[in-house]
């Protein structure tokens, strides 16, 4: 799956910022209960004010993740 959220990053450079959080570390679990994530991998697509607007779970076709951010990036 990292090959994947790999190359999104690299294409989308600006408008998205990526972070990849270890659930079972000592600073990622408390994110990861803040999200009531329920499983392995999990996705979280915030808006700049911090608002949640996707979530998915398991993996994810790369198209669907495309599909997702560029919603997130459409003008409103």
């Amino acid at each position: 799956m990292q090959p994947i959220v790999d190359g999104l990053e690299n294409e989308y450079t600006t408008g998205i910022e990526f972070r990849n959080i270890d659930a079972n570390s000592a600073t990622g679990n408390p994110i990861y209960k803040s999200f009531q994530l329920r499983g392995h991998p999990s996705y979280i697509l915030l808006n700049p004010a911090g608002e949640v607007v996707w979530t998915g779970l398991g993996l994810q076709p790369q198209e669907q993740l495309k599909t997702q951010f560029e919603a997130a990036l459409a003008p409103p």
